[in-house]
């Protein structure tokens, strides 16, 4: 999935990280897919899916640290949305 993300691939990120979720839904890797999954599904303007993946990788860790770029696709889905109050506090 990753490798996929990194070819720019997004489509087929979007589909394999949703099927793998599927398959292994409280698998060890699981909050890593959400992540790439919200970082596919933002590039590919679906911005409504990209904060549901990406909210929940950040609620599934206690280490903020791990996903720190993903506060600010968060912020930037939520600003493409007009949400500028979320956004301010994210």
């Amino acid at each position: 999935i990753w490798c996929l993300l990194q070819l720019e691939r997004y489509k087929e990120t979007v589909q394999a990280a949703r099927a793998f979720l599927e398959s292994y839904p409280s698998g060890q890797d699981t909050l890593d897919i959400h992540y790439f999954l919200g970082d596919a599904c933002f590039r590919t303007n679906d911005y409504r899916g990209c904060i549901a993946e990406l909210r929940k990788a950040l609620n599934g860790t206690t280490a903020a640290w791990k996903y720190v770029d993903a506060n600010i696709r968060l912020a930037d889905a939520l600003g493409k949305l007009k949400a500028f109050s979320a956004a301010a506090v994210v």
